[in-house]
């Protein structure tokens, strides 16, 4: 986030933000589950999360929070992601980032505006988990097509991403 979020222990917080957009090509008459190609209109940055050795490379979307749905937004380029943040320490926390495994990505759309809904647990020990709901942020979206699947692996486990390396 631009500005971190502040939230007091054992509160929760609904906060909006934006995410890029990912916008995937099909091929009628090829593979429904195999997209030909990939593209974004948002200016694409990466960084690393974590350990130089072991860390995660991610994504950057630096965004503003919000206490209401952003206006505006061209649904080519950014989506607008409804987050939960619950704070089970017993301490204020401050959230400067948030890191979301794309695989567990449930994104709805509508003529206006495409949408997510994203949950933050923060954990003792400066951790905490991400993981995506399965529902629109507003009534009447319809769910995208899953472009991300699981990938089946013995050491993966579900969807969610753990961040051990601070928030």
């Amino acid at each position: 986030f631009e500005n971190p979020i502040v939230i007091d222990s054992g509160m929760k917080k609904e906060v909006f933000a934006t995410f890029p957009i990912e916008i995937a090509v099909f091929l009628e008459s090829g593979s429904p589950e195999k997209p030909l190609d990939i593209f974004t209109l948002a200016k694409q940055k990466y960084t690393l999360y974590g350990d130089v050795k072991t860390g995660t490379i991610c994504k950057y979307w630096p965004t503003q929070q919000s206490t209401t749905i952003p206006e505006d937004l061209d649904p080519m380029v950014e989506g607008i992601m409804a987050l939960t943040i619950n704070n089970r320490t017993n301490e204020w926390k401050e959230v400067s980032k948030v890191v979301f495994d794309a695989y567990g990505m449930k994104i709805y759309y509508d003529g206006e505006k495409v949408g997510m809904k994203g949950a933050m647990l923060i954990k003792e020990g400066d951790f905490s988990e991400t993981g995506f709901s399965n529902k629109p942020i507003v009534k009447n979206m319809k769910k995208a097509r899953e472009v991300y699947r699981k990938k089946k692996s013995a050491i993966q486990s579900g969807t969610k991403f753990v961040m051990e390396s601070g928030i």
